[in-house]
């Protein structure tokens, strides 16, 4: 038997378990090009990579990286995720002092 916990408030989930799915991508067509993109020299960059002994593989924390995140939430969480879904409220809630 599996057991789950929430992924928010950490309690195990006994009930009802919530699933929510997040899906990740960037907001553009790659396949626009624009006045911008022409402007770049990409061959130069990319002999100066070379060049430079850099790793042309693109980093895993790239801007454009695609993906689904999965969370389980308990009763509770779902309730609050529904209302505030980014966490709006308990960032504008925090004050700090000016020290």
């Amino acid at each position: 038997m599996q057991h789950y916990s929430c992924d928010l408030c950490g309690c195990q989930i006994e009930d009802q378990r919530y699933v929510v799915n997040i899906e990740l991508f960037p907001a553009f067509n790659p396949d626009e090009l624009t006045s911008a993109d022409l402007d770049v020299d990409h061959l130069h960059a990319v002999s100066q990579s070379i060049l430079q002994g850099d790793d042309l593989m693109l980093p895993a924390e790239d801007v454009g990286k695609t993906g689904t995140l999965q969370f389980d939430l308990c009763q509770e969480c779902q309730l609050r995720f529904r209302r505030d879904p980014l966490g709006k409220s308990i960032r504008n809630s925090m004050h700090f002092s000016e020290n």
